[in-house]
């Protein structure tokens, strides 16, 4: 059975460590020690990300999830309200994804308590996932026997299962004109925000299929309001279920 209490204390504990991402030190030793007291093997990559196994019969399974939160995650002072815990306002909470690193450390428990059996298990505690996903980027598969997984995280209802993710590309485009005073000689100058704007407008944006998303997220340049601006940044993502479609 769940221990509750212990559960919530868990928790509670790894809501308050911060652990932003490249800075998940003290959540990994945290991880760390509770697979040691549980006799659990495991190891670290070139990245930092834990890998755990666990024995059983049949084929493995891969469960996964990140250690890493956005910010800022510093000082937590989690509210239980109305049997939900929340952040206390100041920072987050870090729900995402500590609720289930959380959960996996008491489903071990529960494993070890009441000697149960199970399938193999390979257990991965990822860093740096909301810079991109870099530490399960960083993973080197070929160690890896199971061919089935479950990564848990993904906001929606309870038991919400997602069968599919979507290959993901950020692009950063650089656009150079020519900059000089506008009130001087501005036929002179070669004002990039409009070839910017120039080329978004032919471009599809939004869900522009139902497997494909572009998104144009970012854009900044320009020195001053009297200056033909000589360079626009732009930053974009591409999602798409089809890589062919996203590289496209």
């Amino acid at each position: 059975m769940v221990d509750r209490k212990r559960l919530k204390r868990n928790f509670l504990n790894l809501t308050k460590i911060g652990s932003p991402s490249g800075k998940e030190g003290t959540a990994l030793e945290f991880v760390k020690k509770e697979l040691r007291t549980l006799a659990i093997n495991f190891g670290q990559d070139k990245v930092e990300n834990i890998i755990a196994r666990t024995t059983g019969e049949g084929k493995p399974i891969l469960v996964c999830t990140h250690l890493d939160t956005v910010e800022p995650c510093f000082g937590v002072k989690p509210v239980l309200k109305n049997g939900v815990f929340k952040s206390g306002g100041k920072t987050i909470l870090g729900a995402d994804n500590k609720a289930v690193v959380a959960a996996i450390l008491e489903f071990l428990k529960i494993l070890k308590e009441d000697n149960l059996k199970t399938c193999p298990l390979e257990i991965i505690f990822t860093v740096q996932e909301e810079f991109g996903s870099k530490g399960a980027s960083a993973l080197d598969f070929s160690k890896l026997r199971a061919k089935r997984g479950i990564v848990f995280d993904r906001p929606g209802p309870f038991g919400t299962i997602t069968s599919a993710a979507p290959f993901y590309y950020t692009i950063d485009i650089e656009i150079k004109g020519k900059s000089v005073h506008a009130g001087l000689d501005p036929q002179k100058g070669v004002n990039a925000i409009t070839i910017a704007a120039s080329a978004i407008s032919k471009l599809k944006q939004g869900r522009i299929n139902k497997n494909t998303i572009v998104n144009i997220g970012k854009i900044t340049g320009g020195e001053s309001r009297n200056v033909v601006p000589g360079k626009v940044f732009i930053q974009a993502e591409v999602r798409s279920l089809n890589n062919k479609r996203a590289r496209n």
